[in-house]
C-alpha cells in the first residue's frame, strides 16, 4: 500500500521553519509558506515553497492536513487562532 505524505504549510518564515524544513522534508510534504513580513520572501525562496500572505488564500490552493506555527512569541497566539478557526489540525 503507498502511503500518501502529510501535506504541512509553515504559519512563519524565519529561521525556525527552515531548520524544520530542512529536518522534515523527507517524511512530510510542505505545500506553503504563510507570512506576510519580508522574512517571508526569503524563506519561501529558500524553501521553494509558494508564499501566501493568510492561511485562507493557501487553503483555497493546497490541501492542507496541518500547520507548523512557527512565529516569534508575540505572534503565536494570533497564528495558531487562525488554523485553529479554519479546523486545521496545528503544532505551536
Amino acid at each position: 500500500m503507498v502511503r500518501r505524505k502529510t501535506h504541512f504549510v509553515f504559519l512563519g518564515g524565519g529561521l525556525r521553519s527552515r531548520l524544520i524544513f530542512r529536518e522534515a522534508s523527507e517524511h512530510f510534504h510542505f505545500v506553503a509558506l504563510v507570512d506576510p513580513t519580508p522574512a517571508g520572501d526569503e524563506g519561501a525562496s529558500e524553501m521553494n515553497l509558494p508564499l501566501y500572505e493568510s492561511l485562507r488564500d493557501a487553503l483555497n490552493n493546497h490541501k492542507i492536513d496541518g500547520v507548523i506555527v512557527c512565529t516569534t512569541a508575540r505572534e503565536t497566539i494570533a497564528a495558531s487562532r487562525s488554523a485553529i478557526e479554519c479546523q486545521i489540525p496545528t503544532l505551536v
